[in-house]
């Protein structure tokens, strides 16, 4: 496919994307021109710092933690941040958070790594995010602006958080080693069938892509980046 071309579609794309937000938000583009026009310059500038400082935050965590599987070498911090920027956009676009498989795929492809190490990473920086959500739901507590039933809520909403939290860094983290175990009490047939062997070879690479971040001193550290992302 030319340039030209790609050029063309992705100048579609975003015709499209735009039309069917101002088709949602019943408005016209001449309306939403002016409200955001009328944001001011300020307002603009202090957004965009924001998401730049977010975005390269976000990779600075990445890179921790496939240093902590034993990534090497490590993609750049530059190539890194634009990984994340176009993780970041492909997060907003798409639903229900498919947009992290971005991530795997410019990662694996374009950085040459391991499918198991961007998974880790990648895993691990959701189970992280959920968490930091979860803490900042809590601290919202104490706001005094919030009234009693608000904060009720926000105290069952950190724990619901928590709670997935929980089950969910059992079944990532421990979840790999479990299933390669049980593929490896199949019967010799089944274990012959190429997409079990691969998923058998994959959940191994991956049960030990988490034991090296577990082991790499680096989890405290990416928590702490997880909160500073999210505030």
């Amino acid at each position: 496919m030319g340039k030209g071309l790609k050029f063309g579609l992705s100048l579609a794309l975003s015709a499209g994307i735009l039309a069917l937000v101002f088709h949602a938000a019943d408005s016209s583009a001449a309306e939403v021109a002016r409200a955001v026009a009328a944001m001011g310059l300020g307002a603009w500038a202090a957004y965009a710092a924001a998401q730049l400082l977010q975005g390269w935050l976000r990779a600075v965590r990445y890179r921790l933690l496939l240093a902590g599987a034993g990534v090497a070498p490590l993609p750049g911090r530059g190539r890194m941040f634009g990984v994340t920027l176009a993780r970041n956009m492909f997060v907003d676009m798409l639903p229900a958070r498919s947009g992290e498989l971005a991530y795997w795929a410019l990662l694996n492809r374009g950085e040459g790594v391991r499918s198991a190490d961007c998974v880790s990473s990648m895993t691990i920086s959701i189970l992280f995010d959920f968490l930091a959500l979860a803490a900042v739901l809590a601290a919202a507590v104490a706001v005094p602006a919030v009234e009693a039933g608000g904060r009720v809520a926000l105290l069952w909403g950190a724990g619901a958080v928590l709670a997935a939290v929980a089950v969910g860094g059992v079944l990532l983290i421990r979840g790999p080693g479990w299933a390669a175990a049980l593929a490896a009490r199949l019967p010799a047939r089944a274990r012959r069938w190429r997409v079990l062997s691969w998923l058998e070879e994959f959940m191994e690479k991956l049960a030990v892509s988490f034991q090296q971040v577990r082991g790499g001193g680096v989890l405290w550290k990416a928590a702490a980046l997880s909160v500073g992302i999210r505030a």
